[in-house]
Formats: structure tokens, sequence, C-alpha cells
């Protein structure tokens, strides 16, 4: 039996796209400023910088990063590890 051309199409709902959370300039420059020294600030602006999610720096270790490279290698939500990005590359 040939289908039918009145059929729908499965519901697909339309999801906004979210945009991500921001801080101000302002508040950046008052947490860089509370922080007591250079390597604070440094790991920072690389984590922030990277664009890693907020938990995946957290098991970072020294053999993690690919200084030739510049990527550093985080776990990802899903235990898989992936490179990002880093401003010292």
């Amino acid at each position: 039996m040939p289908e039918s051309r009145d059929r729908r199409a499965r519901l697909r709902p339309k999801v906004r796209e979210r945009q991500p959370r921001a801080i101000p300039d302002r508040l950046w420059d008052e947490l860089f400023a509370q922080m007591r020294c250079d390597r604070d600030r440094a790991l920072l602006a690389c984590y922030v910088s990277s664009g890693a999610r907020a938990g995946e720096p957290l098991g970072v270790r020294l053999e993690d990063v690919d200084w030739s490279a510049g990527h550093l290698w985080v776990i990802t939500k899903a235990r898989a590890s992936r490179a990002v990005d880093t401003p010292f590359g």
C-alpha cells in the first residue's frame, strides 16, 4: 500500500538555543584583583579562554599538558578525553 501524502512528520519540538552565561568585565576585574598570585591568575585565564567546561580542568595533571601543541587534555562528562586549545600554544 503506498504511503499517504497527508501523513504527518514526527513531533520535533523547537528547542530554544540557550545563551551561555557570562560574567561582566567589571566582575572579572574584581576577581582577578582578589587573586594573590600570578599563577592563579594564569590558571583561571587559561581555563576561561580554553572553553573547557567548569568541571573539566579540575583533574588536570602536569602530564595532561602538551606544551608544544598548545593543548590541555581534559576528561569530559562522558569519561572521554579531549584536547582544548590554550593560550600558551
